[in-house]
């Protein structure tokens, strides 16, 4: 009987060492970050919104979302729709659509215009324990 419990108690030791981290270390807390994006007044699907940190970041690469047929997108960070780490971000938009030959979200019907971090004026900030919700936001092609 007491050979029984050492090894019960060995195997649990064993069991709780088993575990491995998510991939690329352990995750931050992330806080929902949803809105609906419109295009010279319409909703539009495939508008790729990316989420950049402000300040230095443990995050390897920036929240991305795309928007649905309504619009509507929620960011992710480890997957999709999971929101972004307490902190704060500028947005950016990208509108593209996927290349059937290769895969990959090509082009930008924006032409740049929304493209980069430091003329971006889109802030956001995500407070720990929090949704945010940026509600609708209006870009256009002009």
């Amino acid at each position: 009987m007491r050979r029984l419990a050492v090894l019960i108690v060995i195997m649990n030791l064993f069991q709780s060492g088993c575990g491995k981290p998510p991939k690329g270390g352990p995750r931050e807390a992330t806080y929902p970050i949803t809105g609906v994006v419109t295009v010279d007044g319409n909703p539009e699907t495939q508008v790729q919104v990316t989420c950049h940190p402000v300040s230095e970041s443990k995050l390897s690469a920036p929240s991305v979302a795309y928007t649905n047929a309504d619009g509507e997108f929620s960011i992710g960070t480890y997957e999709a729709g999971d929101g972004a780490p307490a902190g704060d971000y500028k947005l950016t938009f990208r509108w593209g659509q996927i290349n059937l030959m290769t895969g990959r979200y090509d082009g930008d019907k924006f032409k740049g215009k929304y493209a980069k971090v430091e003329s971006s004026e889109f802030p956001v900030t995500v407070t720990e324990g929090q949704e945010c919700d940026l509600g609708p936001i209006a870009l256009t092609t002009k």
